[in-house]
């Protein structure tokens, strides 16, 4: 299957792709501030060659510029003309520094609402399978959840290999005979990731949710569609017939660690659909008063 190299649309969040918003913003300056060092002031000369008449009897202004109409043109006293445009450059550089960082500040803040906001979760997907460089960085979004103490209490492995996934769906099918969706319960996602808690920390579910929400949304931000599920889980880890050698050997293809079971998967590709948004119960939260 061919890889997407697709960088998704907010692919300009990712820090570690983008400098700091201040070297940002000082690069856009030092471009406009070369391009204006080097651009031709003659029109200013002249503009201000036809306004001359009005300042030439003022007192005030006189000193700030020497005259001398040799040819017609107006020649400006080199030191003075200098140190204005000096000035000019300095204020110019930093506005557009300001502005530019209050840009990308705002820019930042709308693109992590907008990439919460927009994820669906994604029942059909595209034949092209997700690139490892994208999922290593889903991945690295996901371990770095919040987790209770610090136990990273969970286990990871990702199948994005269409054969294996192939067989397990087989499988799954074989030990689940009396479920008729036992075989297409990975809603055709061309990856699937297995997510295992420790059953030694009572925490540890929280831990997994925590690690399969950031990996959906750094997911989502890249244009990769997610969608959780929980069936999977029941079909291996729990088969109607648990003697079955076909799920025995994905269980140990799996080889989730002792005191590891399986509590939730993901299936990640590119979403073949755009499912619109369900409303959602704001009664759920409130606000607690005095």
């Amino acid at each position: 299957a061919a890889t997407s190299s697709n960088s998704g649309r907010f692919a300009a969040m990712p820090p570690h792709r983008q400098p700091s918003l201040i070297i940002f913003a000082l690069a856009k300056s030092i471009c406009i501030i070369s391009f204006l060092k080097f651009c031709d002031m003659r029109r200013l000369k002249s503009f201000l060659h036809f306004r001359m008449a009005n300042l030439e009897n003022n007192p005030k202004i006189r000193y700030l510029w020497k005259l001398n109409y040799n040819s017609g043109r107006l020649k400006f006293s080199t030191k003075i003309f200098d140190s204005m445009k000096r000035l000019i450059l300095f204020v110019a550089a930093l506005m557009i520094a300001g502005v530019c960082m209050a840009q990308e500040q705002k820019s930042i803040a709308e693109t992590v609402r907008e990439v919460i906001m927009s994820r669906r979760s994604i029942r059909k997907y595209k034949s092209v399978t997700v690139g490892r460089d994208t999922l290593q960085q889903i991945l690295q979004a996901g371990i770095n959840a919040p987790n209770g103490m610090n136990k990273q209490s969970w286990e990871i492995r990702v199948v994005d290999n269409p054969v294996l996934l192939e067989s397990i769906k087989d499988a799954m099918a074989q030990a689940n005979p009396g479920n008729k969706m036992a075989r297409d319960c990975f809603r055709g996602a061309p990856v699937v990731v297995f997510i295992a808690n420790d059953t030694k920390y009572d925490f540890s579910p929280i831990d997994c949710g925590l690690l399969a929400g950031n990996m959906m949304l750094s997911a989502w931000s890249m244009d990769v569609g997610s969608v959780c599920l929980g069936s999977p889980v029941r079909f291996i880890a729990s088969p109607e017939d648990p003697s079955c050698e076909a799920i025995k050997a994905v269980q140990q293809k799996l080889g989730f660690s002792e005191g590891y079971q399986m509590i939730i998967c993901i299936g990640f590709g590119y979403p073949d659909e755009s499912p619109k948004a369900k409303p959602r119960d704001e009664s759920k939260y409130r606000f607690v008063e005095l």
